[in-house]
């Protein structure tokens, strides 16, 4: 008699073919994994889990959702989104094939419901979640190129409402932020120029220099997470708005600022002089927005005095509210702005509904 867990995993090896073994012990652990083995309702092969023909027949009303083959870098893909598909499940996400709330679609299904979405071996599946379409990539150590063009199917599409990518979580391997970092500054930065500056990969030729995603404006909402982080940072992108509000109302009510409701370059909400970002669910984007914006800032408010020299005149500045965790990503480039950082606590509390008044 096969126990709920095991039957979860069967279940899971159908729709996705092939599993590793870090993606079975999200279901089960070893000693309920060797009696699947023992008993051949699935195999294990080259470090790869399989079903066999007795597990398909415990899962005979599963219908299949990856199609895997021999090839090695369809199995090497099926694996990483296999096992973005089991996180999901313990976060109490199912797979499917169809569009509803609440489900993590695999990419091959994506282009079944979206036509003319174009491959790319980084885009795994897309979370549905209330109005929330999120593509999801596993992005590894962060230094494989991006297609730019892959991108272009997923997040323009012009009146497909409902299947127009909403933003991106980029699930990598090591430290998120300093992948980030390296995404930001291939985003507001001149690659050629970059290169030059920090002596990245300076030992290649221009033409083979490869670099992360792009961000542009259209992706809306941008997260980077490890696999342990996944679940809070999913959490955080739900609650993206209610926390971005929350702020905007503590800055509205407490300081007399008024909330921006025309550019999303200028920030959440002005007070004063002084244009707020809001970003304590950890939006890549905001950075990005912020960098161009104060950029841009400097250079149209460049001057010369009477001895011929350049100065800059800012008739605004500008702060983007973080927690601790994007310090770093505050601290990026030597720009005239500047950042305040929230307690995880108070985070935890809005979340939670219990917000007190001594923060």
């Amino acid at each position: 008699m096969l126990s709920i867990e095991q039957s979860k995993l069967l279940i899971h090896l159908k729709q996705y073919g092939v599993a590793d073994r870090e993606t079975c012990n999200l279901f089960v652990d070893d000693n309920a994994l060797r009696p699947l083995l023992r008993y051949k309702y699935i195999s294990y092969h080259d470090w790869v889990y399989r079903l066999l023909k007795k597990g398909s027949e415990e899962t005979v009303h599963i219908q299949p959702l990856v199609t895997v083959n021999g090839n090695t870098s369809v199995i090497e893909r099926a694996l990483k989104t296999s096992r973005l598909a089991a996180l999901f499940v313990k976060m109490g996400i199912q797979s499917a094939g169809v569009l509803r709330n609440n489900v993590f679609i695999p990419s091959p299904k994506w282009r079944e419901i979206r036509k003319g979405v174009t491959s790319t071996a980084m885009f795994n599946g897309v979370l549905c979640r209330g109005d929330m379409r999120l593509v999801i990539y596993d992005i590894g150590a962060g230094d494989a190129p991006w297609q730019a063009f892959a991108e272009t199917s997923l997040f323009y599409q012009k009146y497909a409402y409902q299947t127009r990518a909403t933003g991106m979580i980029l699930v990598c391997d090591g430290d998120p932020i300093k992948i980030a970092e390296q995404i930001l500054r291939y985003t507001i930065s001149n690659r050629k120029a970059l290169m030059k500056r920090t002596k990245l990969e300076s030992d290649k030729k221009w033409s083979y220099s490869t670099g992360p995603i792009r961000l542009r404006p259209n992706y809306e909402k941008v997260y980077i997470t490890d696999k342990s982080g996944l679940a809070e940072t999913l959490e955080l992108a739900i609650n993206a708005q209610k926390l971005t509000d929350y702020f905007n109302n503590y800055y509205v009510e407490n300081f007399n600022g008024v909330k921006n409701t025309y550019d999303r370059g200028e920030g959440d909400v002005e007070v004063g002089e002084t244009r707020y970002f809001i970003d304590v669910h950890g939006d890549l984007l905001k950075f990005a927005l912020l960098y161009n914006t104060v950029k841009n800032s400097v250079r149209f408010y460049k001057n010369v005095d009477d001895n011929g020299n350049r100065f800059a005149v800012r008739h605004l500045t500008y702060n983007i509210v973080i927690t601790k965790e994007y310090e770093r990503l505050a601290k990026l480039y030597d720009l005239p702005y500047e950042y305040s950082i929230v307690e995880d606590n108070w985070i935890r509390e809005i979340l939670d509904g219990r917000d007190s008044e001594e923060h």
